[in-house]
């Protein structure tokens, strides 16, 4: 046996005062010298025997029955520790072993010197000592305690950093990590020399590999992952009891091998990876290590397809691997977020790869799962928050909807926040990529200038070795790009093409966004020749084009679309720049490839089908119209119910006119018979046009039939209705806006399989479905119904009669000749309405006169000689039997008053030629709204109506002085009726409920506000509002009348969108522009078209601002002819009531149509 480093005299007593104390008790003083010497003498004599013999173990036991608890227990746990090593020396007694690693442990823990202790334990009793920081400590005094040529040194080495990579995993210390991944180096080459065995040997390689990966996620050198790898590789094939095992080595192995094959591209390190992954999962016994080792696998394979050399089958395995994980993984056990983390980024993966909207929202789903799961304080947060950010862009881009890339870029900011490291690279990257794209969306200057700031920090250390980095080139290259085609600054034009460059040369082939960089640099290149208009430019651009096509494997590929179609626009662009029809031909080709392609999101197919069309429009007009006819196809896909609103609204104001251009191909399509081309142009304008009117009609579909035959899906046909009918949410609604989305996409996806379901149904095949093309014919029953469609190819009216369609053309009728025509009314309204001299008022007259005859020589004339109505009605004709006509403007159209179109200052010789002397007007926004408003079963009986008068609104200056008089002048028509009035300001309790009724529902306090307005439309058939009204230019939906509380709640179109009213009769907006919308023409979204959707048969509106005296006038002939000699009004002559009215006002003031021309009657 060895001695004792150093020999302690008598007097020198562990344990200090203590220890002094209890040598003074005389029975423990014996036992402890009678141990004490026996042992001093096995030290110097270099024998056991002293310590073996019967004499030494029952001195021992006197000592152990002397011991006491506190501090003195030191003394003699020293020297029974001691004893018990001896006595193991000599017959390695496992009793004994054990004995002294506790004994000595203790003393070791409460301060006794390394030289006190048997030198060949050291190793053992410093691994029993906790708590890590004080492990630390002593494994480091340990070092110093033992010679160079101790047997226990290579493994106190591996001990020192094995606690300082403890400790750096909650001190997060680099300095840490370095010094562990040192100690375990010096570990290992004391190992090679002195042969360890392949237990320690395993371990040493184990923790230096694993040391060296993490030290490589952190922003290490690729010398420490090709360390790594090594260490595994060497570790030794047969397992052993204490070391890593076997599925442990195999998964950091596979984990090694896959982080190399990010960084390098290297198809033999994906390989081998997936093998060792592979064995991993086979070595795995439990649940917990089959969850494990099938996330990483399943994201092994997930990257391999991402980056090239994997089939999508591969794909589809990685996340039913994924998924396993998960399901394995019960609710509260830590790894389950970071499972649900790689599953939701496998779930994006395929939605941008196949283009699946589940995919994406279920990946939406799996991440917020994932981010609520992982502690605030956990350091994967950041991932999580970037991943979750990466899942709702990719969503955004199939969907549109703009919440989701708010919600984005506010994960992002937080993710970059937290993850300032290297790997925070990506998520400045893509926080750029979010900020750019929003620009797109929304043209705020300042998120694109961000864009690029944050984009240059994510490349800005050029040796960076980040995975994705030449994704970052890429992205940069992108937003410079943008900002140059706004600004025209060359530098930014110049450095997008010099890191879009660089971006496609470090990106591997087969890598699933290399046809993105690629094509995102011809489009650079495009920028450039549109800006200098350099041939050389254009043919590089068509040449990456070409580049990007061709990396795309499948043209199934929903990338391939976008390819194709940005291929197209550049040939296009060459074919014009030289006359090229070969250049023309095989831009029209790609258009179509793009738009056959079906993952490929409808918004691509759509602008795809819409360019390929327009260019074979000219020479091949058939061609033409199925890809326009395929386009309006597409077009309900871009605003899904899921949307909300504003979301629906930016969609379709991207495809203007798109059903009219789809219908004028049509109807120049020389391969049809001309009734089928009138029969199918108005398909496509019925199902192209106003398709949030036809949303909101289909979820008023009759239930009477449905209720009888199948009452539970007609009761959950009404709980979805009800839901649908909510409108989306402003940022700050309680909730927030993510779960309102989040609702929205369940409630229509419920609404989707609900109608598949009554469908399905005996009877029900045309549920809530479009009405063929004989049942639109059919509204022409009680007179024809005109569909106008004015297109830069051509212009038509479509007639519906009783005898079928008809289509007339219209030369005159020009788009370009039709815009230019409303800015001369608009102008000239616009002066009308000024303060201005006599001579311009009446020159401005003149001007709208000038556009309304021309309005007759285009549009109206025409069709009404078609229609063999070319004179006044016979004067002894009843003029509530006048003919009828409904006018269905649609698009620029909708902005000119066609029922006043005319020459008006005509002699009375000269046949009439106007429309208000020849037939009684109406409008509809389409043919199946004129069908929804004739839908409603007529009431019998007193009718009640609600009367809102704002003679004063708040906000707003000056008065209607008319209004009081107006409201009085409805209410004797209605002798049941409740009217509203704004007070006053000067006496603030003018506010007037006349005839109060404590039945009706609605608060005590009936001011006209927009809550009060209505709780009680449902039980009023009848509403008259005489007050101000807005049409929003910018967001027609946001148009509105305004009322008491018009500044915080006010009466808009989304807010009229909920209301369903099966008794309502008549609506009488005698406000400003109630019939005009500035954007979104096609939609016909505006306050009288809301009225008619809410339940209203008869809407009477307006084109413009109307004068207050005048309003009362127009009023006072409307309700006097809809009485006539009655008791009751008869409301099927609301239509010729305005027309009266119209017309008086016409002989007041007969060259001044602004004055007359405004009223429009809406409906049936």
């Amino acid at each position: 046996m060895s001695t004792h480093p150093s020999y302690r005299p008598l007097g020198r007593y562990p344990g200090g005062s203590s220890g002094r104390k209890l040598l003074l008790n005389p029975a423990y003083a014996t036992a402890y010298a009678s141990v004490h010497i026996r042992i001093d003498e096995a030290r110097r004599t270099m024998s056991t025997a002293p310590v073996v013999d019967s004499r030494g173990l029952r001195a021992a036991l006197r000592l152990w029955r002397q011991l006491t608890d506190g501090d003195g227990d030191i003394l003699g746990r020293l020297e029974l520790g001691w004893f018990h090593w001896i006595r193991y020396i000599a017959h390695e007694g496992d009793k004994d072993i054990e004995r002294a690693l506790t004994l000595l442990t203790y003393c070791l823990k409460a301060g006794v010197e390394f030289d006190d202790l048997p030198p060949e334990m050291l190793p053992s009793l410093v691994n029993r000592v906790d708590p890590q920081a004080e492990d630390v400590r002593l494994r480091q005094r340990l070092i110093v305690a033992l010679d160079s040529g101790h047997p226990g040194l290579a493994g106190a080495y591996a001990n020192l950093g094995s606690a300082l990579r403890n400790r750096f995993k909650s001190s997060e210390s680099a300095d840490d990590l370095d010094q562990a991944i040192a100690w375990f180096r010096r570990a290992l080459q004391i190992d090679e020399l002195d042969e360890t065995d392949d237990e320690d040997s395993a371990i040493m390689l184990y923790n230096l590999g694993e040391s060296l990966t993490t030290r490589y996620e952190r922003g290490g050198p690729a010398a420490d992952l090709d360390e790594a790898i090594a260490c595994f590789r060497d570790m030794p094939g047969a397992p052993v009891a204490e070391g890593p095992s076997p599925r442990e080595r195999q998964g950091l192995l596979g984990g090694a091998l896959h982080s190399r094959f990010l960084l390098a591209g290297h198809p033999e390190d994906l390989e081998e990876s997936i093998r060792a992954l592979e064995g991993a999962l086979a070595a795995s016994t439990t649940d917990a290590e089959r969850a494990n080792s099938l996330s990483h696998l399943g994201t092994a394979l997930r990257d391999g397809f991402l980056r090239g050399p994997l089939p999508p089958a591969d794909l589809d395995k990685a996340i039913t691997l994924l998924s396993r994980a998960v399901d394995l993984t019960p609710e509260g056990v830590p790894g389950r977020p970071y499972y649900l983390s790689n599953l939701g980024n496998g779930l994006r993966t395929r939605a941008e790869a196949a283009g699946t909207a589940d995919d994406a929202d279920e990946a939406v789903d799996r991440l917020r799962e994932a981010l609520s799961t992982t502690p605030a304080t956990d350091r994967t947060r950041g991932a999580v928050l970037n991943n979750l950010a990466q899942a709702l862009q990719v969503r955004y881009r199939k969907s549109a909807a703009l919440v989701d890339l708010d919600e984005a870029i506010t994960l992002l900011e937080e993710s970059a926040e937290l993850d300032r490291g290297p790997l925070g690279e990506g998520v400045l990257s893509n926080l750029g990529t979010a900020l750019r794209n929003r620009f797109q969306r929304t043209e705020v200057m300042a998120d694109l200038d961000r864009a690029i700031e944050v984009g240059r920090r994510a490349v800005a250390d050029g040796s960076s070795r980040h995975p994705d980095r030449a994704g970052f080139l890429a992205n940069l290259g992108v937003a410079l790009k943008v900002r140059f085609d706004r600004t025209g600054q060359p530098a930014d034009l110049d450095e997008a093409i010099d890191v879009g460059r660089q971006g496609v040369e470090n990106t591997p082939s087969g890598h699933l966004e290399r046809a993105g960089r690629i094509s995102n640099l011809g489009l650079a290149f495009q920028s450039r020749f549109e800006a200098y208009g350099s041939r050389e430019d254009l043919d590089e651009a068509v040449s990456w084009h070409r580049r990007a096509v061709a990396a795309i494997a499948s043209e199934e590929d929903p990338q391939y679309a976008v390819m194709a179609h940005n291929l197209g626009l550049a040939l296009w662009e060459r074919a014009e720049l030289i006359d090229s029809t070969s250049d023309l031909e095989e831009a029209v080709t790609r258009f179509e490839q793009a738009a056959s392609t079906e993952l490929a999101t409808p918004l691509v197919r759509i602008r795809s089908a819409q360019v390929g069309g327009g260019l074979a429009a000219a020479t091949q007009p058939a061609r033409g119209a199925r890809l326009l006819e395929l386009a309006v196809r597409l077009l309900p896909e871009v605003a899904p119910r899921a949307l909300g609103r504003s979301d629906q609204q930016d969609a379709l104001d991207r495809h203007p006119g798109l059903a009219h251009d789809a219908a004028a191909l049509v109807l120049s399509d020389p391969t049809k018979p001309p009734g089928e081309r009138a029969a199918l142009a108005l398909r496509l304008l019925e199902s192209g046009r106003a398709l949030l009117y036809g949303q909101a009609l289909e979820t008023r579909t009759d239930l009477t039939d449905l209720s009888e035959a199948h009452p539970d899906l007609a009761s959950r046909f009404r709980e979805l209705r009800e839901l649908l009918d909510r409108p989306s949410g402003p940022l700050g609604d309680p909730g927030g806006p993510r779960q309102s989305v989040a609702d929205r996409r369940q409630v229509a996806r419920r609404w989707t399989d609900l109608l598949t379901e009554i469908r399905a149904r005996p009877g029900f095949a045309s549920f809530a479905l479009p009405p063929p093309t004989a049942e639109l014919t059919s509204q022409a029953e009680h007179g024809p119904v005109v569909v106008f469609n004015t297109s830069e190819h051509r212009s038509d009216a479509l007639i519906l009669t009783r005898d079928g369609i008809d289509s007339v053309p219209l030369p005159n009728l020009g788009t370009e000749a039709l815009v230019a025509q409303i800015e001369i009314f608009l102008e000239a309204l616009r002066t009308t309405g000024e303060d201005t001299t006599l001579a311009q008022h009446n020159a401005a007259q003149e001007r709208l006169r000038a556009v309304l005859a021309w309005l007759w020589d285009s549009a109206t004339g025409p069709v009404l000689d078609a229609l063999g109505i070319d004179a006044p009605p016979a004067t002894d004709m009843a003029a509530h039997d006048w003919p009828r006509i409904w006018w269905v403007p649609g698009r620029h159209l909708s902005l000119l008053p066609l029922h006043a179109a005319g020459h008006h200052t005509d002699p009375p010789d000269a046949g009439a030629r106007t429309v208000m002397d020849r037939v009684i007007s109406s409008y509809t926004p389409t043919i199946g709204a004129l069908r929804h408003a004739r839908g409603g079963t007529a009431q019998s009986g007193p009718v009640r109506a609600l009367i809102v008068a704002m003679p004063t609104t708040p906000g707003t200056p000056g008065n209607l002085p008319y209004v009081p008089a107006e409201a009085a002048l409805a209410a004797a028509c209605f002798p049941d009726s409740t009217t509203l009035t704004e007070p006053d300001p000067a006496t603030p309790d003018s506010t007037t409920l006349t005839e109060p009724d404590p039945t009706v529902p609605g608060p005590a306090d009936r001011r006209p506000t927009r809550a009060n307005v209505l709780a009680l439309l449902p039980t009023h058939p009848v509403a008259h509002f005489a007050c101000h009204g807005i049409s929003d230019p910018a967001d027609p939906s946001n148009s509105r009348l305004l009322l008491s509380d018009h500044r915080t709640e006010p009466l808009t179109v989304s807010a009229l969108g909920a209301i369903r009213l099966d008794r309502a009769r008549l609506a009488y907006l005698s406000a400003c522009e109630t019939a005009l919308a500035y954007n979104l023409l096609d939609e016909s979204i505006h306050l009288t078209s809301a009225f008619q959707l809410a339940g209203y048969p008869h809407v009477i509106g307006t084109l413009w601002p109307i004068y207050d005296q005048e309003a009362l006038d127009v009023a006072t002939t409307f309700y006097t002819t809809l009485t006539g000699t009655g008791d009751q009004p008869d409301f099927r002559h609301a239509a010729h009531a305005l027309h009266r009215a119209t017309q008086d006002m016409r002989r007041r003031f007969p060259l001044a149509p602004s004055h007359w021309a405004a009223h429009l009657h809406t409906g049936a």
